[in-house]
């Protein structure tokens, strides 16, 4: 019912006003999971530019089947839920691909263990996850978070988490991110987030 490339450019151009309106998305998702502890980590792979971005929370975290659907639109699991934010599904791809070109989840409820699935926006629009006329993401697999979030958790002193997940916006769409450098990228986290959440 859709075509995958033309569907892809809708959802990144649904229109979050900026990069901290679609992180909220994120932090929406952690607290309705329980989370206490919500950390956004910048991963660099040079310079002063970050390259990724981290959303680590410690909330209920879910299973290997649950990481591989939070990033299909529609696959919610609050729809007959009144209570919360989200209820269709709809978040956390859309707000991820209106920032970045992949987003990966990682995550693991208490006494599991972390898998992973991801979204790529180029490998779907080169029809990479077509076949027979149909997107299909790849499955989920065990795997653990990148390394420059498991080192902030141990500087820290939070490694390892019980339970919880991490969202990594990966290729960054530098067109869309608020700011390219650090310093000013997290005074406009800070500040917008601040607002969003001042209650």
């Amino acid at each position: 019912v859709v075509f995958a490339d033309a569907f892809l450019r809708g959802m990144r151009d649904i229109g979050y006003k900026n990069t901290s309106y679609a992180m909220a998305e994120l932090i929406d998702n952690a607290i309705q999971a329980g989370a206490t502890k919500i950390d956004v980590i910048f991963g660099f792979e040079r310079g002063a530019k970050p390259t990724q971005i981290a959303i680590v929370d410690d909330g209920w975290g879910m299973t290997p089947r649950m990481v591989r659907a939070s990033l299909i639109w529609g696959a919610g699991t609050r729809l007959d839920n009144r209570e919360g934010f989200g209820k269709y599904g709809y978040g956390l791809p859309s707000a991820s691909v209106s920032q970045c070109f992949r987003v990966e989840v990682y995550s693991k409820d208490e006494g599991g263990t972390w898998a992973r699935a991801y979204l790529d926006v180029d490998e779907i629009s080169r029809g990479e996850w077509t076949k027979d006329h149909r997107i299909s993401s790849p499955p989920e697999e065990g795997a653990e978070p990148p390394s420059f979030v498991t080192d902030y958790l141990h500087q820290q002193k939070r490694s390892p988490l019980e339970s919880g997940t991490v969202v990594v916006w990966d290729n960054l769409d530098i067109g869309r991110v608020d700011y390219k450098r650090r310093e000013e990228l997290r005074n406009a986290l800070l500040t917008n987030l601040g607002i969003i959440y001042r209650q």
